[in-house]
């Protein structure tokens, strides 16, 4: 299995492996060390495929699959650097910011921005204290919407917030 350690955010101070002809990758894993913590937009080349032709087997998930290494999300790329290599995008968060709540008898609908891609939950209170868990996924669009079928009460408060991704 190939093995990508991530020790610092400088070349040689993570893992990267060189290859050309055709590669096959059949399992790997990511080993970001406590002190790693690079800055969004920075992007690791971990694979540099120097010979034309993509990489077999996307081993850390699919094209554009968001991984949290040290609780920061991480974007990654089969199709990355010169269109071959696999690449890790630290991924910068937008601000979630919650559209006006409207109610429809006891559903309750309001929209919120997020990031195709990072996992989310909503949660809600009647009281400011004591939040409830009602939702969590993965955004596949921005703005994401969500309806509150089990409203109970006549007034409901609700945040989200997003959670790292498995």
């Amino acid at each position: 299995p190939l093995a990508i350690h991530l020790n610092g955010t400088n070349v040689g101070e993570y893992g990267r492996l060189v290859a050309s002809g055709d590669v096959s990758l059949s399992s790997g894993s990511l080993l970001p060390s406590p002190g790693f913590n690079p800055q969004p937009g920075q992007v690791f080349t971990i694979v540099e495929k120097t010979s034309p032709g993509p990489i077999a087997n996307a081993i850390f998930g699919p094209e554009g699959t968001i991984t949290d290494l040290n609780g920061m999300p991480f974007r990654i790329s089969y199709v990355g650097g010169d269109g071959n290599d696999v690449t890790l995008t630290v991924v910068t968060p937008v601000p979630i910011v919650l559209g006006g709540v409207q109610r429809f008898g006891t559903q309750f609908v309001f929209s919120y921005s997020a990031d195709v891609g990072l996992r989310y939950a909503v949660e809600h209170s009647a009281t400011l204290s004591n939040w409830t868990t009602i939702w969590t996924d993965i955004a596949n669009v921005n703005p994401m919407t969500f309806t509150d079928t089990a409203a109970t009460n006549r007034m409901n408060f609700y945040r989200v917030r997003r959670l790292p991704n498995p």
